[in-house]
């Protein structure tokens, strides 16, 4: 293969193609070894120089390599593929797939880009950390006040306080007259539910025979039968027959009525359990 030997002869800087009208090749594989002059274009097209890439900007093509620097190098030294990607891969490290990816923790973020000072001010509003506060926190009745001020409204703070119910008592001294009554008045609006649930009475004295009691409301002036509350033979609670559920106002009045006097039937208390409206 015919080697070739470059001097520049007329330019003032050896070396530079474009700048010299001619070269001399020495041709050593020539036996003797000769020399030849030759004009650039020939010089330039024989080295393939057209095909190679400028020093200045060079545009590369097909698939270039370079050689791969070492993890955390910052110098002008050029980054491969493969440096990228180590250096990608280290700054993601162990993180979860939801969190590896600048979109990803921005939106864990909230998007905020002032996400510190939102959380400085959200802690500077917090209660400071106090002794006695972390005492009454650990109280078994702490869980049941904040489940009161999580309801919706003044009737369920009521119902779960059990502050909800107004309780009638209406009691018989000794044995009831026949026909005696004893009346009572509502302060504030309650209901008697159906079937008085949540009611009770008891008998001193068990009765010797069955006995009822009449519920009567006063409607429009007249005194309207709600229900009744009937004793067993030998029974110290009643049975409360009371098919509908009947609205009080305030200052609205309801009375029991004995019936015809037992022998027996003695000291009867009821206590009536209305809902608060």
């Amino acid at each position: 293969m015919t080697q070739i030997k470059i001097s520049d002869l007329d330019a003032a800087t050896p070396g530079e193609i474009g700048n010299s009208d001619s070269f001399v090749v020495a041709l050593e594989s020539a036996d003797p070894p000769e020399t030849k002059k030759v004009s650039t274009t020939v010089l330039i097209e024989r080295l393939g120089v057209n095909a190679k890439a400028p020093l200045a900007s060079p545009a590369l093509t097909g698939t270039p390599t370079a050689p791969t620097a070492a993890p955390g190098n910052n110098t002008t030294q050029i980054s491969n593929c493969q440096f990228v990607m180590a250096a990608l891969a280290a700054m993601v490290d162990s993180s979860p797939a939801t969190l590896d990816t600048l979109n990803e923790l921005a939106a864990a973020l909230g998007d905020d880009p002032d996400f510190a000072t939102t959380i400085s001010t959200a802690l500077g509003n917090k209660q400071p950390l106090d002794a006695d506060l972390t005492a009454i926190a650990a109280l078994t009745t702490t869980v049941w006040g904040r489940a009161l001020l999580e309801l919706a409204n003044a009737a369920a703070l009521r119902s779960a306080a059990g502050l909800d119910k107004e309780p009638i008592c209406i009691f018989f001294s000794g044995k009831p007259l026949s026909g005696q009554t004893i009346k009572f008045m509502s302060g504030r609006p309650f209901t008697l539910p159906q079937n008085l649930t949540g009611s009770s009475s008891d008998a001193g004295t068990v009765s010797t025979g069955t006995t009822a009691f009449d519920i009567q409301k006063k409607v429009a002036g007249v005194w309207t039968s709600i229900g009744t509350a009937s004793f067993a033979i030998g029974g110290a609670n009643c049975t409360y027959t009371f098919p509908d559920a009947v609205a009080f106002a305030a200052g609205e009045t309801g009375r029991i009525v004995a019936p015809a006097s037992d022998a027996t039937l003695a000291n009867v208390v009821f206590l009536l359990l209305g809902t608060l409206t």
